[in-house]
């Protein structure tokens, strides 16, 4: 079993490699080097980071019953004016626990705060403040997810329902499903308390071995004009290589 999920990674290392495009800055380029652009792109388009776009165009002026609202969702304050145009939900989730990521929000704020032009001592200072903030936890998964909506309504919406979610429960039918079938649980979901986003922890052992993609399973809540669903984001591991090996 050993060699065999050994010889499947190698495999993906190899296509990796081959198939690496002129836009992989994270190849080519030291992540203290990186821009406040590079920087955006992998923490919003990149193997690590995809964005998932929901719309309805259907249906738009109904109100979801009382007994219909999903996952924390609380009844839904829909401004009617805004129901003329067709309503986009949006999901950015980021692999937290990929080095690339963690590595992009380090240098995020290294440059907001200057780093170059810091003494020693608050480098120091400033390096520890952002091992706290950005742990690399080599047993656990870490996936951050961020929403936002095309109508104030649907933001309000979806931020109350997420954050309605107590801190020490999970909600049900999020997990990480990959390509051979093994399904992860979550360990901790932690709501964002200034941002509207979440971060959800997995065990790094429960996707298995010898698999190729994984998928975050996210239960979308019912809001608005929206029906509850099962929305599902792919990463794969032959785009996730960094410093040599898949990163996630």
């Amino acid at each position: 079993m050993r060699r065999r999920y050994a010889a499947g990674i190698l495999a993906v290392l190899t296509f990796a490699v081959l198939t690496a495009g002129a836009d992989d800055f994270w190849v080519k380029k030291d992540w203290k080097q990186w821009t406040a652009a590079d920087c955006k792109k992998l923490l919003e388009d990149s193997p690590w980071s995809h964005r998932k776009l929901i719309q309805n165009e259907g249906n738009i002026n109904r109100l979801p019953s009382a007994g219909n609202q999903g996952v924390g969702a609380q009844p839904s304050t829909v401004d009617t004016a805004q129901n003329k145009d067709t309503g986009e939900l949006n999901y950015i989730v980021q692999i937290r626990s990929a080095a690339p990521i963690r590595e992009a929000l380090i240098r995020q704020q290294q440059i907001d705060k200057q780093y170059d032009k810091m003494s020693d001592a608050d480098k120091k200072t400033f390096d520890a403040q952002m091992d706290q903030l950005f742990p690399n936890n080599p047993d656990r998964i870490i996936v951050h997810v961020r929403y936002y909506a095309n109508r104030d309504s649907l933001g309000a919406d979806i931020a109350t329902s997420w954050k309605s979610i107590p801190r020490d429960t999970v909600p049900a039918d999020m997990m990480l499903i990959s390509s051979n079938g093994s399904r992860a649980t979550p360990l901790t979901f932690v709501a964002d308390t200034t941002g509207d986003g979440f971060e959800v922890t997995f065990p790094r052992t429960g996707l298995g071995e010898e698999f190729k993609s994984f998928k975050l399973q996210i239960p979308h809540p019912a809001l608005g004009d929206f029906g509850a669903s099962k929305v599902t984001v792919e990463f794969r591991l032959d785009k996730m290589t960094f410093d040599g090996k898949p990163a996630f």
